[in-house]
């Protein structure tokens, strides 16, 4: 029953085709959105014929490739990243559409004690407590923990504690390489081995939104702009929401 839902949906959003004009699209997307995609791609995929190759990394690090030259059909990044695709032609701004958004949380290694985080003050203590945290050398929420940090002047104290990794912070945690880290919360919630202590005071937040565009060399624009409609569409919110990501709010 709910798989002829899902179809139902999708054949009224326009986003079913023939087996024979199915396609391969390429995705460059953040990490951050790997739990949602590995729920709703293969729903996706069964409905309309079309198949996805997904590729994940840091932000930045796709933005270099896309720079280079590097071929894709829909990006699913930062809002600055897109626009900045937009303004250099890579990236069409009739299809800019924002996803997603995300708070701040922080994950810890299980047994260890939940911090405080009702306050400013008590997260600084509580850092300023904790052996060791891990941060992602080259993602956006690695950049803000080190920023906030710094924010909350403690800076030169967190230094000998910091962990650097080049994958998920989050798993390092988990393998007991770091006793928290620092990150939005989709990256938490998925990953059962570790513990969600919640989320950062209202005043030390960063709401990440996460936006898709189609490339403007896309090869089969009509089955990316499916899959970027199908993200966006009624049916898939629940698939965000189940990995700690809210739709965002209408301006």
């Amino acid at each position: 029953m709910k798989k002829s839902i899902v179809s139902a949906l999708m054949i009224a959003a326009g986003l079913v085709v023939s087996p024979a004009v199915a396609d391969e699209i390429t995705v460059f997307s953040t990490p951050s959105l790997k739990p949602v995609l590995s729920q709703l791609g293969p729903k996706f995929e069964e409905t309309t014929g079309h198949k996805l190759k997904i590729n994940y990394e840091a932000v930045t690090v796709l933005k270099r490739e896309i720079d280079g030259g590097a071929p894709f059909d829909v990006a699913l990044l930062l809002p600055a990243t897109i626009d900045e695709l937009i303004v250099a032609g890579k990236a069409a701004s009739a299809s800019r559409t924002d996803l997603a958004t995300a708070l701040v949380g922080v994950a810890i290694r299980q047994g260890l004690p939940k911090p405080d985080l009702g306050s400013p003050d008590a997260f600084r203590q509580y850092l300023l407590s904790a052996n060791s945290a891990a941060y992602g050398a080259d993602s956006a929420s690695g950049k803000y923990f080190l920023g906030l940090i710094d924010r909350l002047g403690i800076g030169p104290q967190m230094q000998p504690k910091l962990r650097t990794v080049s994958g998920n912070p989050v798993e390092a945690v988990a393998r007991g390489e770091a006793d928290l880290t620092v990150i939005t919360v989709p990256n938490i919630v998925t990953i059962e081995t570790v513990e969600f202590a919640g989320v950062l005071p209202a005043s030390l937040q960063n709401v990440t939104t996460y936006t898709a565009a189609l490339s403007t060399a896309a090869k089969k624009p009509e089955a990316a702009d499916a899959f970027i409609r199908y993200l966006n569409s009624t049916d898939a919110t629940a698939g965000f929401v189940a990995n700690g990501l809210q739709r965002p709010i209408p301006k």
